[in-house]
């Protein structure tokens, strides 16, 4: 069973920060943060103070003013950097975690960035006292200045005098340019009210056939939820809990979307407990009509799957690439990262669905029409902030 796109990190990504474009407004805390300033000063005169932004928002407020990426740099690459463009290092479609980005000042490719100070991570700070800030632990002052991709890939850092080598050596910078007219029309997808999905799947219940776990609407609109069942084998009662990224209410066409999910149980076991968890995106590629209807389906694999299948006495198995049969353990936790489809009049209908499903819950469908407006207006509609 492969899962393409599906990426999964060796720390958790915040499911809520990824399901919301940004948090409060007090302060800058993240690298993200940072970029974000000074990209709605470049294009609007007055930076906008936006904090806990997760790369994937940021990405999408850039495509709000404007921006799109135009170069994915390789180590060595050369590149013609222009005054406002914003750079994300990493990559998740080459696998890289995108940890980090930065702000170039000119056309020379000279870089601002925020690193946060040592072991304060999360601490906001007003824009206007981040040159104030000395981290005495990595020797420099929160933002770094005039910075270019060379340093970035050679530049040691100092840590309680240590000297270690960049983590950004062999990264990807991608390199996002502001040359998007605010008047192109774009394909704006609305969510409409999340609902169970028309074909009912009826939730697994117990020995009275009262229902093991029924969702509530706040639960569809938080993306987190906890319910307790008995297991038999290992034996006694555990509580599960549930995460998803509740998918956003406006995509602008082309634009990266982020769909968590990650299960636990409490207390821990490493016995075949069985929960699974999906999240598949599709409904509307055409395949060819047949005798008696035409069928709509997405023809890439969009999906992701976690479980709680962590037993090495697992006798589930599916098959791999090389179609051999493994032991079927899907992750704990993971995140499905892609671009939201273009749209194509000769072959898809304006219409997608991202459904939700779990072993002890009913399919949730996310239904998605297509609109079009300009990217102006799409903005403004998809953060009225």
């Amino acid at each position: 069973m492969r899962h393409r796109h599906a990426i999964v990190g060796s720390r958790l990504l915040s499911l809520l920060a990824l399901a919301v474009a940004s948090a409060s407004s007090f302060g800058i805390t993240w690298c993200h943060d940072y970029s974000y300033y000074r990209a709605t000063e470049f294009v609007r005169g007055k930076g906008k103070d936006l904090n806990n932004l997760s790369t994937v928002s940021l990405k999408s407020r850039l495509l709000g003013l404007g921006y799109r990426r135009v170069a994915a740099l390789k180590p060595g690459d050369g590149f013609r950097f222009a005054k406002g463009d914003v750079v994300v290092i990493g990559d998740w479609a080459e696998g890289q975690e995108e940890d980090h980005s930065a702000f170039v000042t000119d056309n020379a490719g000279h870089m601002d960035h925020l690193l946060q100070k040592f072991n304060s991570s999360g601490v906001a700070y007003k824009y206007e006292d981040l040159d104030k800030v000395y981290d005495p632990v990595m020797q420099s002052l929160l933002v770094r200045r005039d910075w270019t991709i060379q340093d970035f890939h050679t530049k040691k850092r100092i840590l309680n005098g240590q000297e270690l080598d960049s983590p950004y050596t062999t990264k990807t910078f991608q390199v996002y340019r502001r040359d998007l007219d605010p008047n192109t029309v774009v394909g704006v997808w609305v969510l409409s009210q999340p609902r169970r999905a028309p074909k009912r799947f009826a939730p697994r219940t117990d020995s009275d056939n009262v229902p093991i776990c029924t969702l509530k609407e706040s639960d569809l609109a938080k993306g987190e939820f906890t319910y307790e069942r008995v297991v038999t084998p290992p034996g006694g009662t555990f509580t599960f809990k549930v995460e998803f990224t509740p998918p956003p209410s406006v995509i602008i066409e082309g634009e990266q979307v982020a769909l968590g999910a990650k299960l636990t149980v409490t207390p821990g076991t490493q016995e075949l407990l069985g929960d699974e968890m999906m999240i598949f995106v599709g409904g509307n590629g055409k395949k060819p009509e047949t005798k008696t209807h035409t069928v709509y389906v997405d023809t890439r694999d969009l999906r992701l799957t976690v479980g709680l299948w962590n037993s090495p006495k697992s006798t589930s198995k599916v098959t791999n690439e090389k179609g051999e049969w493994v032991p079927y353990n899907p992750p704990t936790q993971a995140t499905l990262f892609f671009n939201w489809m273009e749209f194509d009049p000769d072959g898809f209908v304006a219409t997608r669905d991202v459904m939700v499903s779990h072993s002890y819950f009913e399919r949730i469908q996310y239904h998605y029409v297509r609109k079009e407006m300009t990217l102006q207006e799409a903005a403004a509609l998809k953060y009225p902030d």
